[in-house]
Order: structure tokens, then sequence, then C-alpha cells
């Protein structure tokens, strides 16, 4: 970290590791409004498997393989689907290497939003990132010619992915 000098940390939760046709594998469960024809085919290229698959590695588990299991949530009826991924050793190390180059490019991004104060630094996504999950809070700062002036109306919090509530910092 730029000012504190500790470790950037990776984290995530994946569902389970375990076992699909005598295949180790990590498990993963979506919840959908639907599910259509191509549901199964939107998981092989998703940062978070390969995520999931280099920090199983990393800890000495050979899990490669992805099961996503997606239930659909209806009115009238629940709908169910799988998706297999398998994920080979150099697609690990291509996300790997990419999570690092994004890495070095928020330390940069940061040091020239604290040194130039500059409120704009951070690279924006300018995609549908801004509208998924019920929106994002912080879209008047990126809207803002000068975001500083809505800092006092947002309450600071630390995030700790080590904690059982990564954004309780009073529980671990």
């Amino acid at each position: 970290h730029p000012l504190t000098g500790q470790p950037i940390l990776y984290g995530g939760r994946m569902d389970l590791v375990g076992y699909y046709n005598r295949f180790l594998c990590i498990v993963d469960e979506k919840t959908t409004k639907g599910i259509g024809p191509k549901w199964a085919d939107q998981w092989g290229m998703r940062g978070q498997f390969l995520g999931y698959s280099w920090a199983a590695q990393e800890h000495g588990i050979p899990a490669k393989t992805v099961l996503v299991r997606g239930i659909g949530i209806l009115k009238t009826e629940y709908k169910h689907a799988q998706s297999i991924t398998q994920i080979e050793d150099w697609r690990i190390a291509h996300w790997y290497e990419n999570m690092l180059r994004r890495v070095k490019r928020m330390i940069a991004d940061f040091q020239l939003a604290t040194q130039a104060l500059d409120d704009h630094a951070f690279s924006f996504s300018y995609g549908d990132a801004c509208q998924s999950y019920g929106g994002c809070k912080f879209t008047d700062l990126c809207k803002s010619r000068d975001p500083s002036i809505w800092y006092d109306t947002y309450a600071r919090k630390e995030w700790n992915p080590l904690a059982l509530d990564p954004t309780d910092p009073t529980r671990s």
C-alpha cells in the first residue's frame, strides 16, 4: 500500500471446493431472475473464477475446474442450470499478470490523486458498472467537476477482506 507499506490483499469467497464427478472443482452458486439458453456461456472469462483458481493453487489446492450452479427465481417457478469450465494454467497466469498490472495502475492513480490533489485521477469505467447491482452511490462524485463538495456526505468505511463482515471494523 502506498501509504502504509502493508501488502495489498486480493480477496474473495468461493462457495465450495469439492468434487463433482470425481473432479476437484470450485463451486459457485448464482441466483438470477432468469436462465436463458446462453446462461452457461457467460462464466468462461469471469475474473472471479480465474482468481479463485489462482488462490486455490496458491494454497496447494489444484482446483482448475469451476462448476457454476444457477437458480432462476421466477414468479411461478424455479429454473436450474449449471456450467462447467476448465481453466488452463496459462489462463490463470495471464489473469494473474493482468491483475498485477491493474493493481499497479490503481497505485499510480492513488498517488496521483493524493499527491496532485486530482479528484479525477482514477480511471473511469464508462460502462454499465455504474448501474449494476442497483447503481453506484458514488455517481455524484464522478459527474461533478469538483467532487470534493460531496465528501462530507459520505461515511468513511475501511474494507477488511479478512473480517467476517469486511465492512464492519469491530468484527473479525
